[in-house]
Formats: structure tokens, sequence, C-alpha cells
């Protein structure tokens, strides 16, 4: 049994989400090395890549992503949970 989170996505979305999420944020840092839990900033992301990434998020995903959640999330696993925790809007 999949376990689901308030938000109606379940551990293995989240998953899935978090292996997306941490290709855009690869992607947008030109770096091979990222990994999910490695700092999107501490990898020299700014403000400008952190627009590219959430358009990209919403590309991919269908999720609307503030930047400011870039900022209070940024790595690809706790910006992966940041969006199972909340309802698609």
């Amino acid at each position: 049994m999949t376990d689901t989170s308030s938000a109606g996505f379940s551990i293995s979305d989240t998953d899935a989400n978090e292996e997306r999420i941490h290709g855009i944020l690869s992607s947008v840092l030109g770096c091979d090395d990222l990994t999910p839990t490695d700092d999107f900033f501490q990898f020299g992301g700014d403000s400008l890549q952190a627009a590219r990434v959430v358009v990209e998020i919403r590309d991919a995903l269908g999720v609307l992503v503030p930047v400011v959640a870039l900022f209070e999330a940024p790595t690809a696993a706790e910006l992966a949970r940041w969006i199972a925790e909340r309802p698609n809007e």
C-alpha cells in the first residue's frame, strides 16, 4: 500500500518529483555533480536561475512553485517535499 499525503501526492510521486527536480536543478546549473540533497545556491545558483527552475518545474510537473519556495527549500529533496505538502492549486 502506498502512503498518501494530505495533498494527494503519494510517496512514490514525491520520489519521482525529486528525480525530475534534481534533473532540472542540475541542468540549470550545468552541474553533473549535484545530488538531491545539495543546495542549489551553494552550487552557484542565483535568483535568475531560480526563476528558470520554477518555470521548468511548472512545465515538467504542472505545478506552480513561487521562486521564494526555492529559497525556502533549496535542494531537490526539500523542494519535492515542499510540493507534496501543498495542494495542487
